[in-house]
């Protein structure tokens, strides 16, 4: 900083020029100040920690167990949301049933650690998992089929988008006829429909739309 010979420091709401033969000696004073200008800000998130954490039990902790107790894992565990999940209606049958075979095999498979976080935000509203099933508590993914208004067969339930609700950490699924197209729907919906005020609505946007799916499925889409 020897070659700078001001330096614009904001503090109590004023800028205040800095400069002259003692730089080195404000230079030190701009370093302190901006090392601490959020002293009262952390002071707030310790104490709110301190709530739910004794800070003495604290300092047992690294920086990442500790964000990982308070935010849950950077990456989703799809065997602990698979062992965390509720199917209902015709998928009362679990992982038995040959559409969440295929919905599990996706997850595992097929996606991106950035496609799972954004299932999750889609269905739940967040992108981690707690990190243990007492931080998760009560609640359980839940996979519910979701059927056509019209004619229930294949062709017409391969044009839906799956439902979420993120109140409920819930998705309502289409049986969809294959794995290509149903990870492209889902792809589809939790990429493009992510307002939480529109959950429930993602079909609704079907009407002006372009869906980009592998040129193999369009005939079977169409």
């Amino acid at each position: 900083m020897g070659d700078i010979d001001s330096i614009d420091v904001f503090a109590h709401r004023m800028w205040k020029k800095i400069g002259g033969a003692d730089r080195q000696r404000k230079a030190r004073k701009f370093a302190e100040f901006h090392l601490h200008q959020y002293d009262e800000q952390c002071k707030a998130v310790r104490e709110g920690l301190a709530t739910v954490l004794p800070m003495r039990l604290a300092t047992f902790f690294t920086a990442g167990q500790l964000e990982e107790l308070v935010c849950g894992a950077r990456t989703v565990d799809v065997a602990f949301l698979k062992k965390h999940t509720k199917y209902k209606s015709s998928y009362s049958r679990g992982e038995e049933d040959p559409v969440i075979k295929m919905f599990w095999k996706m997850l595992e498979e097929d996606w991106t650690d950035r496609d799972r976080e954004q299932l999750l935000s889609f269905v739940w509203g967040r992108s981690r998992l707690p990190s243990s099933t007492a931080a998760l508590g009560d609640e359980r993914f839940i996979i519910e089929q979701l059927s056509p208004s019209g004619e229930d067969v294949p062709a017409t339930r391969d044009k839906l988008l799956p439902r979420s609700h993120t109140c409920f950490f819930k998705i309502d699924l289409p049986r969809y006829s294959s794995r290509e197209v149903m990870n492209a729907r889902i792809k589809y919906a939790m990429y493009n429909c992510t307002a939480i005020d529109d959950d429930g609505n993602s079909n609704n946007i079907m009407d002006n739309v372009q869906v980009e799916v592998p040129i193999d499925l369009l005939d079977e889409l169409a």
